[in-house]
């Protein structure tokens, strides 16, 4: 269950002066218990004959801010100056337990005690705090020119004492161009305005808890040491499972923005272009570590870089009738280029996800595959590749040595798209409504991993393979982009990151078709009822995607920049589906 509420006071003194005060909790309690049976499938990579595990957690977040404003309008000035601090603390606790091997699977058995092999529990909690001043002030003058500025400073304890705060500035300007005097003459122009801003924001996205403290774990399985010289017996000891990074501090987003709107021929056509710089300043990224470290050590999250994000958004809308329907297209434009300005030596870090100075976040880097070898000739007159066969990958010679090494990786594609659009059409008949709304993505190349697993025998996992294989290669069918069947792994096929998966990312996809009506207010149907608004409709979402990519569903998840545009058998959200709704107000 969650609890989720808010009381508040408001005052208001000296005729333009207002304080508010509030508080908000939101209090989130769940127990669950899960039973796993004995498997059917993948029975011999599974040595549990039944588990069942017990979970308990709560958390709770308590929100406490104080507001002062005041506000002003004198003559064609209006002043607005709102001061105020806020305080968000969140606590946490967890309790969970496990058993194996329980004799019956009745559930009046499933008791903890009853498992035949019981695992210690354990516990945990947790608690945060985030503390913010701030301050805005806003001017209008005869809504012409336009002002506002913010600051901020906000605490997280998220970070080390060190860096803990930040200080977070912003301002812009407007200027309604439309209100000036040389333009009263040019009817066709109904509005236009002007836009400059610059913002800097802070971000702890990405930043664990503990991630300015180093931590130490202890478990039989890790760190279970002979300490009497004996065999029979073993200390449980300690490990390192944490390195703290206590110079961590806030990401800064700082934002740019030149704007334009404007709204032409009788309030029927409306534009508006964004032209806009985002920089960030102290990416917040998690560490690469060397491998002697070893795989239990988890690496803290540092301010590893600065990226940049230059881009346009572009929309417009045209309203028109067409005898008694009134119509509407509505269109968007987004495009960006983002590009990674400074990082630590190397100046490069991740590896079949790179991420170097000078190229895109999330680059997929590694070997660019040319074709497959089909006889032997051809492989004593390439270059010098390891493990190369007959049937297997041949990869380029990108730096012409006559051998291939880790040096021949290069840049294969990009995760991020051309440009993103979007169109929605609206038509509206007496209480009829129809409206669809469509959606594109062109120019992003997306990481098929799922084809490693289905396209390739040389895995432990026993899933289905793909009809590809009926195409793979042999002596008698060399005409393939699918490597010969094989049950082993080698660098000229698998254990090598390489441009087999890679596959155009783009699509267009007709996201909802809405169709609506709504009933005359004055009606004495609605009278009678005493409604005031009666909408039914229905929408079908997803009816068709138009895309070249082989995976179950192109619009995957960004997830973290280390996975962006890679497609881990992301569950589709693209299904059909058809949903009837009402919508009434008394």
């Amino acid at each position: 269950y969650n609890i989720v509420g808010n009381v508040f006071a408001e005052i208001n003194f000296l005729r333009n002066f207002s304080f508010r005060t509030s508080i908000g909790l939101s209090n989130y309690n769940t127990m669950y218990q899960t039973f796993s049976g004995a498997q059917a499938e993948n029975a011999e990579a599974n040595s549990k004959v039944n588990s069942l595990s017990v979970n308990a957690s709560m958390s709770r977040t308590l929100t406490f801010s104080n507001t002062l404003n005041y506000q002003k309008d004198f003559g064609k000035h209006k002043l607005d100056f709102l001061i105020g601090t806020e305080t968000v603390q969140a606590s946490s606790r967890s309790l969970s337990a496990s058993s194996d091997d329980y004799f019956t699977v009745n559930k009046n058995y499933l008791l903890l005690q009853n498992g035949a092999e019981r695992y210690p529990g354990s516990s945990g909690r947790g608690k945060t705090a985030l503390l913010s001043y701030f301050g805005r002030f806003d001017y209008n003058y005869n809504d012409r020119y336009l002002f506002g500025t913010t600051i901020r400073r906000d605490g997280s304890s998220y970070f080390g004492p060190n860096k803990r705060f930040g200080t977070f500035p912003s301002f812009s300007v407007g200027w309604r161009v439309s209100q000036e005097d040389f333009m009263r003459g040019i009817s066709w122009v109904n509005d236009l305005k002007i836009r400059v801003s610059y913002g800097v924001l802070g971000s702890q996205n990405n930043v664990a808890v503990l991630n300015q403290f180093s931590t130490y774990g202890s478990s039989i399985y890790y760190a279970a040491y002979d300490m009497s010289g004996t065999s029979n017996s073993v200390d449980v000891g300690m490990y390192k499972n944490r390195i703290g990074n206590s110079a961590t501090g806030w990401e800064e987003d700082v934002v740019r923005n030149l704007g334009i709107d404007i709204v032409l021929l009788n309030n029927s056509l409306d534009f508006q272009i964004d032209l806009y710089k985002k920089s960030i300043n102290g990416l917040l990224l998690t560490e690469p570590l060397p491998s002697v470290i070893g795989a239990l050590v988890s690496s803290p999250t540092v301010n590893i870089g600065d990226i940049q994000n230059t881009g346009i958004d572009l929309s417009a809308k045209y309203r028109f009738n067409i005898g008694n329907f009134r119509n509407s297209i509505n269109m968007n434009f987004t495009h960006y280029k983002n590009e990674i300005i400074d990082l630590p030596d190397p100046g490069y870090f991740g590896g079949s996800s790179r991420n170097e100075e000078g190229y895109p976040t999330g680059m997929f880097y590694g070997y660019k595959i040319t074709g497959i070898f089909n006889s032997q000739e051809e492989i004593d007159d390439a270059p010098t590749q390891d493990a190369a066969q007959p049937g297997r990958f041949r990869y380029e010679d990108y730096n012409k040595d006559g051998i291939i090494t880790s040096d021949d990786r290069q840049f294969l594609a990009s995760p991020h798209p051309d440009f993103i659009y979007g169109i929605i059409l609206n038509t509206e008949y007496k209480g009829f409504d129809l409206s669809a709304q469509f959606y594109g993505v062109q120019g992003n190349t997306i990481y098929n991993q799922t084809r490693m697993s289905t396209d390739f025998f040389q895995s432990n996992i026993t899933a289905n393979k793909s009809r590809k294989l009926l195409n793979a290669w042999t002596p008698e069918n060399t005409n393939t982009t699918v490597p010969k069947i094989e049950n082993v792994q080698s660098f000229s096929t698998t254990t090598s990151f390489n441009s087999y998966a890679l596959e155009d990312g783009s699509y267009f996809r007709l996201k909802t078709v809405t169709l609506g009506y709504s009933f005359n207010t004055k009606s004495p149907f609605m009278q009678r009822l005493m409604l005031s608004n009666l909408r039914i409709y229905t929408q079908a979402s997803n009816l068709f995607t138009i895309t070249k990519y082989s995976g179950l569903d192109p619009d995957i998840a960004s997830g973290s920049p280390e996975s962006f545009g890679i497609d881990v058998a992301t569950y589709p959200t693209n299904e059909p589906k058809v949903t009837f709704g009402v919508t009434l107000t008394y």
